[in-house]
Parts: C-alpha cells; sequence; structure tokens
C-alpha cells in the first residue's frame, strides 16, 4: 500500500501544509484526509509535484524526485503516475493493495470503511484492508483525532496475538492530527463519549456476507455518542471506481485454455503485488496460487453456457439444466481446490491450506463467512486440472461448505481481521491487469 507519508515524520511535522513537500517524508504508508477544500487542493498540488518529479531521470532525481520514483515503482502498470488521489464515495473504493494514494474522505466515512461497513460498499472488506493496514489517516479535528485513536488502539486489542502479514509499523492504521496548536486547543473532547469495543462486536462487523440482524450500528464508534450526535453521511451518487464483481465478467464464453491462461496470468500479478507489500515468500506464493485457481469453477458445463444465453435468459432462470440463479462459481472452485488438497495431505501448513481455500472461496466478496447455497440439486459434476491433478467434485450448489465459517474465524485469529482483508484484496485484484490483456 503505501503513500508519501511516515508516521515519525509527521508525527513531528504536524503543522503539515501546501507550500511543499519536506525532504523528510518517506513513501510508505497510505493516506487518508478529510475531504475538505483545502486538502482536497493540497493533496491534488502533492500529486502533481510529484509527477512532474517522476519525469526526471533517477540519475538527477532530487528528494522529491526520488520519492516520485520510489512511489511508482510500488505499483508500475499504474500509468507512471507515483500517486494517485482519489475521493471516496458510496461503493467500494477498489484501488491496487500496494497502490500509493491520498483517499479523501470524512471521519465517519473512513471509520465506517475501518469497520467493514463502508457505506454502499460492494466489497466492504476490500475497503476495510485499505482503511486498517499501512495506512497513515490525518485528521484535522482533535475531537475526532482522538475517537479514531481510541478506536484503533481498541481494535487492536481485540485480535492481540493475530500476526499481520506486513512487517513492522505499517500492520495497522496510525492516526495524526495535523490542526495547528490554536485551532486544536479549543476543542476538548469530554463531551462526546465513545462506546466500548468488544470482540463479539468486531467479530459480528467483519462477517460481510452474512451480518445479522439487529447488529450494532458503527456511527457511534467514530461520531461518539452525548454531545457529538450520531450524523451518519449519506454516500454521494457519481462515478466510484468500479470493484471487482463490476469489471470481472467475461465478455464471452470461457474456454478451459483461456482460463488456465487467464489464472496464470493473474498469480503473476499477485505475486508481484504481494512482493512489493514485503510478504513472506510463502504468503507470496500462497497467494498467487489462489489467484490462479479462483476462477476454475468457471468449468462448470452450466456456467459456459450462461455466458452464450446471459442476453436472453436461457440457462439463468427456468431452465433446470442452466447454471442456478445467484449461484457462485467461487464455491465450485473452493470445492476443487479442497480437493486437490486433499490428495496432496504434504503440501503446506494447516494455515496456508485454510488460506488457500478461503482466498478462492472469498473472491468478489463471497465466504465471510459462508458462501451461501442457492436452489440447484444438480447431480452432475465439474472437473479441473490443478498442478498436474485432474480432481472432480459435485456440481450441485445447494450444497454447503459447513468447513468455512471455522476456517474463517481461524484466519481472523491468525492474520488479525483486516490483514485476511489484506491478503483477500491481493487477490481481488489481481485479475483485472489480466482481463484487459
Amino acid at each position: 500500500m503505501g503513500c508519501v507519508a511516515g508516521h515519525d515524520d509527521l508525527s513531528r511535522e504536524r503543522g503539515l501544509r501546501r507550500e511543499g513537500v519536506s525532504p523528510s517524508i518517506r513513501a510508505d504508508r497510505r493516506v487518508f484526509s478529510e475531504a475538505g477544500d483545502e486538502y482536497t487542493a493540497w493533496a491534488r498540488d502533492l500529486a502533481q509535484v510529484l509527477a512532474d518529479a517522476a519525469l526526471e531521470p533517477m540519475s538527477r532525481a532530487g528528494p522529491i524526485g526520488s520519492v516520485a520514483h520510489r512511489l511508482r515503482s510500488l505499483c508500475e502498470d499504474a500509468d507512471g503516475v507515483p500517486l494517485a488521489v482519489v475521493e471516496a464515495r458510496g461503493g467500494t473504493t477498489l484501488l491496487e493493495p500496494a497502490r500509493p494514494a491520498v483517499i479523501l474522505c470524512s471521519p465517519a466515512m473512513y471509520g465506517s470503511r475501518l469497520l467493514f461497513r463502508g457505506y454502499g460498499a460492494e466489497q466492504p472488506a476490500l475497503d476495510a484492508a485499505m482503511a486498517g493496514t499501512d495506512s497513515l489517516v490525518l485528521v484535522e479535528g482533535a475531537g475526532a483525532e482522538k475517537r479514531l485513536s481510541r478506536l484503533v488502539a481498541a481494535l487492536g486489542e481485540c485480535f492481540p496475538n493475530a500476526l499481520s502479514p506486513l512487517p513492522g509499523s505499517r500492520q495497522a492504521a496510525t492516526v495524526v492530527g495535523v490542526a495547528d496548536d490554536a485551532q486544536a486547543g479549543g476543542a476538548p473532547d469530554g463531551v462526546v463519549r465513545v462506546p466500548e469495543v468488544l470482540a463479539g462486536l468486531l467479530w459480528e462487523w467483519v462477517k460481510t456476507t452474512t451480518p445479522p440482524e439487529g447488529e450494532a450500528p458503527v456511527e457511534p464508534y467514530v461520531s461518539g455518542i452525548g454531545g457529538g450526535g450520531l450524523g451518519v453521511p449519506v454516500a454521494e451518487k457519481g462515478p466510484a471506481l468500479k470493484s471487482g464483481s463490476e469489471r470481472a465478467r467475461p465478455r464471452s464464453p470461457v474456454a478451459l485454455d483461456r482460463l488456465e491462461s487467464f489464472g496464470r496470468s493473474s498469480a503473476v500479478r499477485a505475486r508481484r503485488v504481494a512482493g512489493w507489500l514485503g510478504l513472506p515468500p510463502a504468503l507470496c506464493e500462497t497467494v498467487a496460487l489462489a489467484a490462479e485457481l479462483k476462477d476454475v469453477g468457471m468449468a462448470d458445463a452450466r456456467f459456459q453456457r450462461a455466458f452464450v444465453d446471459r442476453h436472453s435468459g436461457t440457462g439463468t432462470r427456468d431452465d433446470p439444466a442452466g447454471w442456478p440463479r445467484g449461484g457462485r462459481h467461487e464455491a465450485l472452485s473452493a470445492r476443487l481446490v479442497g480437493a486437490w488438497l486433499a490428495e496432496r495431505p504434504e503440501w503446506g501448513e494447516p494455515v496456508r491450506r485454510d488460506l488457500l481455500v478461503h482466498l478462492v472461496a472469498s473472491h468478489r466478496g463471497a465466504a465471510r463467512p459462508l458462501v451461501v447455497p442457492v436452489r440447484d440439486g444438480k447431480a452432475g459434476t465439474v472437473c479441473a486440472r490443478i498442478a498436474g491433478f485432474h480432481v472432480r467434485v459435485s456440481a450441485d450448489l445447494a450444497k454447503t461448505d459447513w468447513e468455512q465459517p471455522a476456517r474463517f474465524r481461524r484466519l481472523n485469529r491468525h492474520f488479525g481481521p483486516w490483514g485476511l482483508a489484506l491478503l483477500e484484496s491481493i487477490v481481488a485484484c489481481s485479475d483485472r491487469p489480466a482481463e484487459e490483456e
């Protein structure tokens, strides 16, 4: 992920201003900033300064040019732009996990994303990954800074033994106030109370595919209760970055050889992004394999026919031999991968085996904690070739993988909710360049 400023640097430079870029600014965090006119202009000016500096050869680059080249190297297929500037709107703000960016939003919009409840987000776990890992949150209001700082600290205590896949201080969000002392001095925080964060509540928010009825709202944990009120921002209408589910629909029938080629391209991309993020080699290989295998369930003949007939509706609604309405090919992909693992008991330690199945099943937001079954009853099978093994499993999408919820809980305990969401985001973004090719 990463962006323009390090935690220690900005702690020393709380009076951040638009006049220039300090030579001390490092390239190791994503930045969330309030979306006021001043900060929007600052972010766009900074992005332009970096873009101009990146045009100079590295041999002649000064401090700003060095930062620009470092940022661009983290996402080398991003049109050469060192720094993205995104105004958060309703919907999933899908960025590549290693993409340096300044994301402009209100504290409430940031907080909802952090708690897996991004307003209007189709894949809230991807927004949570951006908000909760490798991020620096710049807040002008002293009260909002204190509330968000307390929230981030309390969330970390819910999973104290989690091993984030990211190294060092990049594991979690860091909240920093950027107001002048004069501005911050007159904003006492005592009038606004914040509810206690409980591990059970966080666990309910983490379950994004089957949220329980009557779950606790996230707004009081960001805006406070009492004097601060419970204002909830309405998701803005307008163009938003496409989510993976919107972009990832092939335009034509998917031949099996195309699926394999597509999977290999996705694996290459996932491995590179994981390497840019600094993940350990074993995790890099696991996410790469998940990216390669995430779509093998598309080999189902019904799924193939659905592409041909989708405009007329044949094979999607009333045809008993067609792809069932609401069916998720990820369920078949995960089933195939599970069967392959059963043939390969020597492959990986238990957490890697769990992770591989989950990353395949959770592609495009599913399996958190369950892939919801659909009415099917299909008696046939689907087969795929995985690492030299031919695997065949039931194609009945009415069958439920009841092991997935326990798998999901184990992985959250091991990597932490935001670490696991980060790994999901690598797989989710891996197919986009392959599709464009």
